[in-house]
């Protein structure tokens, strides 16, 4: 999610900008994440990681923080991103133009589909710490397994780019099929008209 934030607030605050952070990015986020695990692993000796009821980091031997801290970090940081990123967005030109109420609709909408994918639902995850809160297991759970779907929606189907590449290969590939069959269609008529 991090990763995702740092290639959104590029994007958005750096458009112009000729170097992209993508790999290295992608790469540094893995090793963090790794050293993380290693040190909470050493840390903990293991101890803390599941319990009888539940696959998850103890709360008993704050084992907890070592999930909570960065998830927070993630949240804190990606909140602020989008804040950004939507105070950048409304103040292009464009948007100046449009009236208030259409601007509060944009930046409702950027916020809509930026936060499931910024970190909305790791929130719930930090608020599920024990089975008093049940619901946001639920709310995490549920938001969790969606959150894969929404970045192929946002990212994917709802990409302008993508999409004109798509329909630029549709009709490449749609030119191709029909020059065949017509070089097809040539050569049969061809050899019926040698066979007589």
């Amino acid at each position: 999610m991090l990763t995702e934030g740092c290639n959104l607030s590029y994007t958005v605050l750096n458009p112009l900008s000729t170097i992209k952070p993508g790999m290295p990015l992608m790469i540094s986020s893995y090793v963090l994440a790794a050293i993380i695990v290693v040190i909470s692993i050493g840390a903990s000796q293991l101890q803390g990681y599941g319990t009888e009821q539940a696959c998850w980091l103890s709360t008993d031997t704050g084992l907890i923080w070592a999930f909570l801290v960065p998830v927070v970090v993630v949240i804190v940081v990606n909140c602020t991103i989008v804040v950004l990123v939507i105070r950048t967005m409304c103040g292009t030109t464009a948007m100046l133009k449009k009236s208030n109420k259409r601007r509060a609709k944009a930046a409702l909408r950027c916020i809509l589909v930026l936060m499931p994918v910024m970190g909305l639902t790791w929130g719930f995850g930090a608020l599920s710490l024990n089975s008093d809160t049940i619901v946001f297991q639920y709310i995490f759970a549920l938001l969790n397994s969606f959150q894969g779907l929404l970045i192929f929606i946002f990212h994917c189907v709802m990409d302008k780019k993508l999409k004109d590449a798509f329909s630029k290969q549709r009709y490449k590939w749609f030119q191709s099929t029909q020059s065949f069959g017509v070089s097809e269609g040539k050569k049969n008529k061809t050899q019926d008209s040698s066979v007589f």
